[in-house]
This record gives C-alpha cells, structure tokens and sequence, in this order.
C-alpha cells in the first residue's frame, strides 16, 4: 500500500488521495495562519504584552502544527478508504476487460452501490454477454460451415495468388483414401491455365477433366469451376487465398448421360426399322413424333414442336377429323380400339391400333397410332376367297358329274378298300353307299383282282393294282374296268380310280 500511495502513477485513486491530501494540507496551514493572525491582533488590541502574546502565538503555532500533523494523519486513513472505495469498483471493471481480452468471455462484474458504477457494471455485462453470444454465434456458423464443406460430395481446394495449394475440404482426404496415390497436383496442373486467367480476368470458368490414379484402372472424370475469392483489402501479405477450385465426380453422370443416348439411340434404331407406321399424337390431333416408315408412307414433313401437323390430313387427307373415326373416340373412352380400314387418301388397306396416352392425373393427353399395310393379305384373302369359289364351284360340278355318270365310278385305297362310290354303283349292287364304303372290291368284282395278297405284291412293285380287264357279273352283265392310280408330287399312289363301263351290248354284237 506504502508503495502504491508514493508511487506517481496516473491512477485514479493517486490522484484522488493526492488531491485529499493536498487541500488537507493547505486547509490546515491557512487555518492556522488566519488563527495566529487574529489571535495576535486580538491581543495586540486588548493591551497585552507583546512578548506575552508572542509567547502565546508560538505555544499555539506548536499545537496548530501537531493538530495538523493529526489531522492529516487521521484524514489520510480516512481519504485510504474513500478513495478505495472510489477506485475498487474501476479495478473490478479493468480486471473484467482484461479477462475478456484473455478470451474469457464468460466474465461478469458486480460492483459498487452507486448508481453510475451499477449502471456502468451493467453496460459491461451486457457488452460482454453480447461479445459471448456473437462469438457463439460464429462458432456455430463455423462448425455448420465445416460440417457442410465435410460433408459436400464435391472436392473444394482453396488456391493463392502464387498458385499453391492453401487449404482443402475433407472430400479430398476420402478421395485419395480411395486412391493413395492421388496427390493434388492431379487436379491442379491441368487447370493451372485456366486458373492464371481468372486471376487476370476474374471471370468463373468451367472445364472438365479426367483424372486416372497411378496405380489404379480408374478413369475418374470431374467437372471443375474455377472461382475467384474475394480479396480483402485489410490483409496485407505477399500470398492471400485468391482462387477456389469446385471438382465434382461426374463419371457416374457420364456414364449415366452415354448409356441414356445410346438406350435412346437404340430405342430410335429400333422405332424406325419397324415396318410398321407408328405416329405418336397429341390431344390436338398433332403429330409429334414419327418413324421412318411413317414419314416415308405419310410423306410427313420435319416435325416441328411449333407447328401443326394434323394426323387427319395426312392419314384421311381431310382438313377435319373424319365423322366416326374409331381413333377418335379413344380421346372420350380412354380404351385402346382396334379396326381395318380402306384408306382411298393412301390406296391402301390398313390395320390400325390407336393406344391411349395417359398422364399421372389419369387424363388422355394424345394417342399411339400403330398402322400395319394389311393391301397384300387382303389381296391374297380376297385370291384366296376367290380360288375357294372356284373350288366350290368344280367341286359341286364334279359331285355332280360323279353321281349323274353313267359308269361305275368307285376311288380305292392301297388297301383295295372303297373310300367313295357313284350312285350309279350303289343303284346296281343295290346297297346304300355308307355300306359301300369301307369295303373291298374284291367282294364286288373277285374274278377281276384274284387273290389279294397277289395284287398287294403287284401294287408293291410296279405301284399299280391291275391292268384294264373285263369281268362277267354275276348278274350276266359285262363290265370293262379301267384302273387309274392318282399320285402326290412325288409319284407316290394316293388312291386309285376305277372305272366300270357296261358293256354287255356290245359283247352281244359279237
């Protein structure tokens, strides 16, 4: 305490007991002056001996100086305390500040029973609490910035002016945990143009890359963004961050991006060698999609998304739709339709199947036309249709002409068994034919064919079952018999026909 009283240091407190003291001091010595000086003239005037009264006046000077010296003595002790008082408030206010500036942001102060130093307590604490909660504040946006960095997909290298590497985001670190021999020169080095003009332009450029570690098969592409950083005129030092580097994985994308192109260049190889014509309409009737063999038959212009191309005038040649298309009412009914149609516009025959297209929202928002040219199967339905009349038509002049002959006509398998007879036939045996059929010949006419296994070897060897004879009824009637083998393409014997021709009036003649 001695020693902070005596020292001469610009403090509050010195000054204040300094000052105390001082006016102590002076106080004292006037009093006493002003006392000696009215005592002495009081006397003076009364008529007392001067040498009395200067005997008195120094006898007084001695109690006035030993007054003083206790007056200031206790006042000192007294001016101690005050100005301790005055001052332990600033200290607490000082040790606060350099607390804070210790980084203790949590300091708060409780002082003095004074309204100023309450109320100059309280701007401290809350100037603290609001230093704490900003820096708080910072601290949170500069954990939520590191955890966003951390935990982008994309590769973040923070560049200088002199272009070395400064700083990098955890994406990189996992990057090359995959591939230990990625160093960051690989991204670096071929984008060191590119990055020597943004610092001279300034401008943000895009440029792909592909990166392919030693030691690996990896083909790795990336997609960088070259940024420039915002300088800060305050940081005063040779090398300043000044460029961001953004690389992105995108050989997923990539792959993702060819392998779409190519399903969709396969999809449109394949729509377009369809022979069939396939149109892809829009609720307005407009064609907005097409093969090859629509465009070549339809002899449709270029589709463009800006213009109408009506289905109707290029299917009907008509500037309205046609009155009861079946296509048409797919629009109401959302149900696909099936039909034929003879189209006059394209000389053709067509097959038509118009599917529905749907949305999410279950609304029809066009059609999918799929037309098949049926012109040559109905031209060969109709030559079919045409030849099966014929072939009524022969067959019915045949069935005719068979039960109307005269003659015994009769067809025989390899068997020697009937499979069809005349009537002419059935009226002479007198039997109805389903009795004829299945039966062998030999019962009819047994002088004609002799033994059976005889003719089967015949038949076996030259393919035919007898030459052309004359038999002798039993009924005393004459029968010429003529024997005629019908055979496939390949001269194998299907069946044989034999014919009888009664000639029993020309054998009377002779």
């Amino acid at each position: 305490m001695i020693q902070n009283l005596f020292s001469f240091n610009k403090t509050i407190k010195n000054r204040t007991f300094f000052a105390f003291l001082f006016i102590i001091f002076t106080g004292s010595v006037l009093l006493n002056f002003m006392l000696h000086i009215s005592l002495s003239f009081t006397l003076m005037r009364e008529g007392w001996d001067e040498r009395i009264v200067e005997h008195i006046n120094r006898h007084l000077l001695d109690f006035g100086v030993l007054i003083t010296l206790v007056a200031i003595i206790v006042l000192t002790v007294i001016a101690l305390y005050l100005s301790k008082g005055i001052t332990s408030p600033f200290k607490k206010l000082t040790d606060g500040m350099r607390d804070l500036a210790d980084n203790k942001w949590s300091t708060r102060i409780e002082v003095g029973k004074y309204d100023e130093i309450i109320q100059l307590a309280k701007g401290f604490n809350y100037m603290a609490m609001n230093i704490e909660k900003t820096l708080q504040d910072l601290e949170s946006s500069k954990e939520y910035e590191e955890s966003i960095l951390s935990s982008l997909p994309s590769v973040l290298i923070v560049v200088s002016n002199c272009l070395n590497v400064l700083s990098n985001n955890t994406a990189f670190d996992r990057l090359s945990n995959q591939y230990p021999t990625l160093s960051m020169s690989s991204f670096t080095e071929p984008l060191e143009e590119e990055m020597i003009r943004n610092l001279e332009t300034g401008e943000r450029i895009n440029k792909e890359i592909i990166v392919m570690p030693e030691g690996s098969n990896a083909r790795i592409i990336f997609s960088a963004v070259i940024t420039r950083i915002r300088e800060h005129s305050s940081l005063d030092v040779e090398e300043r961050p000044s460029v961001l580097l953004t690389l992105t994985d995108i050989t997923e994308q990539r792959m993702m991006k060819e392998l779409i192109s190519q399903s969709r260049q396969d999809w449109e190889d394949t729509f377009n060698t369809i022979p069939d014509i396939i149109t892809i309409h829009d609720k307005d009737y407009n064609i907005v999609q097409a093969n090859l063999a629509a465009k070549n038959t339809l002899n449709l212009p270029f589709l463009d998304p800006h213009k109408t191309a009506k289905c109707y005038k290029f299917y009907h040649g008509t500037d309205n739709t046609p009155e009861g298309c079946p296509s048409c009412e797919c629009y109401n009914s959302s149900e696909p339709a099936t039909f034929e149609i003879f189209e006059p516009h394209l000389n053709k025959y067509l097959e038509i199947r118009s599917i529905p297209r749907i949305n999410n929202s279950s609304e029809v928002i066009g059609l999918i036309h799929i037309v098949r040219d049926i012109t040559q199967r109905k031209q060969i339905e109709e030559e079919r249709n045409r030849l099966n009349e014929a072939i009524k038509k022969a067959k019915t002049e045949w069935e005719l002409t068979f039960d109307s002959a005269t003659e015994f006509i009769l067809l025989i398998d390899k068997d020697l068994r009937i499979t069809r007879c005349n009537r002419c036939f059935s009226d002479f045996i007198n039997k109805p034919v389903h009795e004829i059929v299945g039966k062998q010949c030999t019962e009819f006419f047994p002088d004609a064919y002799g033994d059976i296994h005889q003719i089967k070897k015949r038949y076996e060897e030259t393919g035919d079952f007898l030459t052309n004879a004359e038999v002798h009824t039993k009924s005393g009637r004459w029968l010429y018999l003529n024997h005629q083998p019908i055979n496939d393409i390949k001269s194998r014997t299907l069946h044989s026909v034999l014919i009888a021709t009664d000639i029993t009036e020309s054998r009377k003649v002779l």
